[in-house]
């Protein structure tokens, strides 16, 4: 073998190398750029998923003894002393639970039976009109990270169209409760029947689930403007549910107590 060979056999080897070592550089910094991207990714929406969850800290959850049997609704915290839900829960005296989110793990959940029931004397459980009640417990809730008021909505704020409903409803067509908190995303729509109800509407199958009653319609700036009533199926077999409208009837909640529920809490 001639120098020249030599010389060349030498220089292909080191090219080879050389590019090599680059493609492969660039190579795993792309496998392991979408890689991390991906696993980031759904790290995140994990993350996200449950720290949503264990964070709606003004849910309340209704327990009531009827003829041997719990039944279940939903509500939501206004005030270290009134919880808000839908009338047609009144079965009873609740017990009220506040700061759940798993069933299976209650270390720190409040207890605190209802005092006083006050439903609206012209709720229409034929229609479920004025569907809403107000619940006063029997001692004050203890504030923390996982128990917070949640702010009311009046005629003062924008009209909604994106909202989220929480509950522990049934789902997957059980008969048992959901075991963790769960909410469904919902658009709402315009409807004269729905403004004559004195109610916020939704259409489709993404609805509240039975036992989510009582729990509140929250919307983009935060506050609560609905409480979950009932749902129908319309004429063209769709599923509408209903909300009744907090705001029209702010004078009737604000003359119950003398704690100003439009407030930030803090």
């Amino acid at each position: 073998m001639d120098l020249l060979s030599i010389y060349l056999s030498v220089c292909l080897s080191v090219c080879l190398s050389v590019y090599l070592s680059i493609y492969l550089s660039i190579y795993l910094s792309i496998y392991l750029s979408i890689y991390l991207s991906i696993y980031l990714s759904i790290y995140l929406s994990i993350y996200i998923h449950i720290y949503i969850h264990i964070f709606r800290p003004y849910m309340a959850l209704l327990e009531t003894m009827v003829n041997g049997k719990t039944h279940h609704c939903g509500g939501f915290l206004l005030n270290e002393e009134f919880v808000m839900t839908a009338a047609h829960c009144h079965a009873g005296h609740p017990n009220v639970l506040l700061g759940l989110h798993n069933f299976n793990k209650k270390e720190n959940i409040q207890t605190i039976s209802a005092a006083k029931l006050f439903p609206r004397k012209d709720y229409d459980p034929a229609e479920f009109r004025n569907d809403l009640m107000l619940i006063k417990l029997s001692s004050k809730a203890t504030l923390s990270s996982n128990v917070r008021p949640i702010v009311l909505a009046d005629h003062n704020d924008p009209a909604p169209e994106s909202c989220i409903v929480s509950g522990w409803g049934r789902h997957d067509n059980t008969e048992l409760m959901s075991v963790v908190l769960r909410e469904v995303n919902l658009t709402l729509i315009n409807n004269e029947l729905c403004e004559d109800h004195n109610s916020y509407c939704s259409e489709g199958e993404k609805r509240p689930a039975e036992g989510d009653s009582g729990g509140p319609l929250v919307c983009e700036n935060g506050k609560a403007y609905g409480v979950v009533s009932s749902y129908k199926t319309t004429t063209n077999g769709q599923k509408m549910s209903y909300f009744t409208k907090i705001s029209d009837y702010r004078e009737w909640i604000d003359s119950l107590h003398p704690v100003h529920l439009n407030q930030s809490f803090n």
